[in-house]
């Protein structure tokens, strides 16, 4: 009953069936560690999730895969309707995702990057309205991949970015820098490309165009790692899609006070916005050392 319930409630955030099967398969573990305890998992303490943290430490995971693990148990927690002991813990665990200062890039230079890139063709310009919408509306690779063009408003350069299953929806403005590349991408260059789209703007809602193998480079992930390639080669920034996310994150925390920026990101939690704020990484890092339980993963 207990997991029918989780894989109904993962299924219901829109999750993807390899994302479904990993949590689900990461609380059977976590509900058998339970038993070998005599543990229940409603009546469950910061400290015992401590101790599960310990064991699996133990195991020797790193930091990445017991974050994900955390991230299932909590998953858990919300499909029962039950406060949740691993909440504090997960959110200190995000904070260790931040790029080091000295690898963001300043608004400047992102308006620089956007408007000098230029590859030319309906190819060229169908990457330059996806740098823009990384660079203007700080968009992860799946909010791309999720967008319609009808949640497109280029008549008040408006732009609806859909809820995902860590971030909430939010509608950001278009940006001049942008307008004119993404209305250009949308009535010149998309129409070539349309067929098998339904109305999304750049991907189907299974995250790529109809398959013609395991590399079709039609894929989502495949055109990012071709555009930070176009990147790097061009102009010599050698970048990932989040680095300029949380570059324009800090960037937008320099204009606007925090909850508006936590709504412009899409964070779910204040305190991963509050993580981008003006205290040097050194200072992040020496708190996350002397709270965060995982520190030694």
């Amino acid at each position: 009953m207990v997991l029918n319930l989780l894989e109904g409630y993962l299924k219901s955030r829109k999750l993807q069936v390899h994302t479904v099967w990993l949590h689900v398969r990461n609380v059977k573990r976590f509900l058998t560690w339970l038993d070998g305890e005599g543990l229940k998992f409603d009546q469950l303490s910061y400290g015992e999730i401590l101790k599960w943290v310990g064991w699996r430490q133990g195991q020797g995971i790193g930091s990445k895969t017991l974050y994900v693990g955390l991230r299932s148990i909590r998953y858990l927690y919300e499909s029962q309707g039950i406060a949740n002991p691993v909440g504090e813990l997960h959110l200190k665990g995000q904070k260790h995702s931040l790029l080091s200062r000295g690898n963001m890039l300043s608004w400047e230079d992102l308006v620089r990057l956007y408007e000098s890139f230029d590859e030319g063709g309906l190819v060229g310009k169908r990457y330059k309205a996806i740098l823009g919408l990384l660079v203007s509306q700080g968009l992860k690779t799946i909010d791309l991949s999720r967008l319609r063009l009808s949640d497109i408003d280029l008549e008040r350069a408006l732009i609806r970015v859909p809820e995902t299953a860590s971030t909430s929806s939010r509608v950001l403005p278009i940006l001049a820098i942008q307008l004119k590349d993404l209305e250009a991408y949308i009535y010149q260059v998309r129409p070539y490309w349309s067929e098998g789209l339904e109305d999304y703007l750049i991907l189907r809602s299974n995250n790529s165009y109809p398959r013609k193998g395991k590399k079709d480079p039609r894929r989502m992930g495949s055109m990012m790692t071709v555009l930070m390639r176009q990147l790097h080669r061009s102009y010599g920034q050698l970048l990932t899609a989040r680095q300029i996310r949380q570059s324009v994150i800090t960037h937008w925390l320099s204009k606007h006070d925090v909850r508006k920026v936590q709504y412009m990101a899409g964070h779910r939690y204040v305190s991963s916005t509050q993580a981008y704020g003006k205290q040097s990484l050194e200072d992040l890092q020496e708190r996350i050392d002397e709270v965060h339980p995982l520190n030694g993963g």
